[in-house]
């Protein structure tokens, strides 16, 4: 049987200004988002989901525009060039769009849907830690991303509100430019599973994890090819499939095509 857990509020997001008057200076803020004369920032604890929706809004008809968090350099000085690596302390946002995310079910009642392949879209923030001498370490500080489909409705990989996310690594390779390992541990949200309705919640089983190569961090942004799927930022692979579980049944993705590109 499937279990049910109770669906989480959408929380609100919070204005700081409107159209015609100035900006509003927050510190640490590492975005801000403008859609329709209202701008938003990330930094609201009430807001995450709500600032994950305005950034996408932003994107497709408003302004989005970064903010450079107070930050000291990336080790000692002279160990690498300061456009090898990001500054320690500084924070990014960048779009992910995942094409084609192949799942597999345990269970799928009450219908003879085939196994569905999502593409998901959202938005990705870390922020940089220290590491060593050829590496920083990446915390993510909000992750959200989502899909829709016929039979499963609204389907949502986001971080969890407790505990802490596991580190990511940003390694300067010298001539070979810059690979990212992503470790990520999201909990997935199904809105229902045929004819019943969730939401459905399910834990990661373990961490994924993705790598990527790219010559600048984050990655340039994305573009759209004219089938629809994302071109241009970086292609993340994923290393093992992803398995969630709610105790009792169990959700695959066997291939997670991550695009992640600068907004």
């Amino acid at each position: 049987m499937w279990k049910t857990s109770k669906w989480r509020s959408m929380r609100g997001w919070r204005s700081f200004a409107r159209a015609g008057e100035p900006w509003v200076a927050v510190d640490a803020v590492p975005w801000r988002a403008q859609h329709d004369g209202v701008v938003t920032t990330s930094d609201d604890p009430r807001g995450r989901r709500g600032f994950l929706k305005h950034v996408l809004l932003a994107m497709a008809g408003g302004v989005v525009v970064p903010v450079s968090a107070g930050a000291a350099p990336a080790g000692s000085p002279g160990r690498r060039s300061p456009a090898s690596l990001p500054s320690v302390g500084q924070e990014v946002s960048t779009v992910v769009n995942v094409w084609r995310a192949p799942v597999k079910m345990s269970l799928l009642p009450g219908t003879d849907h085939p196994l569905p392949e999502l593409n998901f879209v959202g938005v990705r923030r870390q922020r940089v830690a220290v590491g060593g001498a050829d590496h920083v370490r990446l915390r993510t500080l909000d992750f959200e991303v989502r899909a829709s489909d016929p039979v499963l409705g609204e389907v949502t990989l986001r971080l969890p509100d407790s505990g802490s996310p596991p580190l990511g690594r940003l390694e300067d390779r010298g001539d070979s430019g810059l690979r990212e390992t992503w470790v990520e541990a999201p909990e997935l949200v199904i809105g229902r599973l045929g004819d019943q309705e969730g939401p459905f919640v399910f834990q990661a089983r373990e961490p994924f994890t993705c790598t990527a190569d790219m010559e600048q961090w984050p990655p340039p942004p994305l573009g759209t090819n004219p089938d629809g799927s994302p071109d241009g930022g970086a292609l993340y692979a994923l290393h093992s499939p992803m398995v969630f579980t709610d105790g009792e049944s169990t959700v695959e993705f066997t291939a997670f095509p991550a695009r992640i590109g600068a907004v």
